[in-house]
């Protein structure tokens, strides 16, 4: 963001409805800056689709991870559909396109479009993880076959067993609680 601020896109525009999740109701698209306080923002609009769209045509590579809205009801999926199509038309023109996470991967079906991307990948928050500079457990375990995910994932406290309570203190003995040691329990009984 620092190296790059003037790249940032945001939405100019939205569609907003006054009942979302319900048939009927007033559907419209307005201003980002003039949203009434009873209706909700469920799409991106016209105008920020089309900035979205020119802005991917731009890109040599494209990494997609979240619809623009509320896809899910038809009513709400133009924003969404249109990134969908950026994307495969940058893949046609020789671009390199990864669409990222479970809402994203369905909308890309939803659209038609999967064929027409170059990678779809279900996992949203990993993939964000990767690009981040962050370590993935199961690509580490393809390049070493002694990788233990328990042992050697960041994430886990060495101290703590796995199979441990994660509520427990990693230094306490288990069986000096009898509620966390069935045998000792049984034992004392």
């Amino acid at each position: 963001i620092e190296t790059r601020p003037d790249r940032i896109r945001l939405p100019v525009d939205v569609t907003v409805t006054d009942r979302p999740g319900a048939p009927g109701g007033t559907v419209a698209d307005v201003e980002v800056g003039r949203i009434e306080a009873e209706m909700a923002a469920v799409d991106i609009g016209p105008a920020s689709r089309m900035r979205f769209a020119e802005e991917i045509g731009r890109c040599a590579s494209f990494f997609w991870n979240g619809p623009m809205g509320w896809f899910e009801d038809p009513r709400f999926a133009s924003g969404t559909f249109a990134v969908a199509e950026a994307a495969a038309a940058l893949t046609a023109s020789g671009g390199f396109t990864v669409i990222g996470g479970g809402d994203s991967t369905a909308a890309v079906r939803r659209s038609g479009l999967t064929a027409q991307v170059s990678h779809v990948c279900t996992g949203g928050g990993a993939a964000l993880e990767y690009l981040a500079g962050g370590r993935l457990p199961g690509l580490e375990a393809l390049d070493d076959p002694g990788y233990d995910p328990d042992r050697d994932d960041p994430r886990q406290d060495p101290r703590r067993d796995p199979r441990q309570d994660p509520h427990q203190d990693p230094k306490q003995d288990p069986k000096q609680d009898p509620k966390q040691d069935p045998k000792q329990e049984r034992n004392s009984a």
